[in-house]
């Protein structure tokens, strides 16, 4: 199925936003452990993501974006480990490279988000 890449367009610019403040909070929590609070708002812009590649129908993707905020919300309080926090910001990235190669005209080959999703599910214990 090919993904209508002018709606893709349309919405690359929100996921890329959106996961680009996820990846901020990251960096600002790997820089200061101590301050959690900096990660409260990702499950959230991660949702507004799933809920955009659900509404283009890629979901492959907004399979892998749905763990990736899973994994947030499933660390149960528990403050996130460098190694975690490492997975889960390598998916962030590989997940907005993917939607950006879609909006340029690549196929959806969601075969490629594997490994992220592999290991972001693996901090689920899935």
């Amino acid at each position: 199925m090919m993904t209508d890449t002018t709606v893709l367009s349309w919405i690359n610019a929100e996921v890329e936003r959106a996961l680009t403040l996820v990846q901020e909070s990251i960096a600002k929590f790997s820089a200061a452990p101590e301050n959690e609070a900096v990660l409260k708002p990702c499950p959230e812009h991660l949702h507004q993501v799933s809920g955009a590649l659900r509404m283009v129908g890629l979901s492959g993707a907004t399979r892998v974006c749905e763990a990736i905020e899973g994994s947030f919300n499933g660390m149960g309080g528990a403050r996130p480990t460098p190694a975690a926090m490492g997975v889960i910001d390598r998916a962030v990235v590989a997940l907005k490279n993917f939607v950006g190669e879609l909006a340029r005209g690549h196929a959806d080959v969601p075969i490629r988000l594997f490994a992220v999703y592999r290991d972001v599910s693996g901090l689920l214990g899935k």
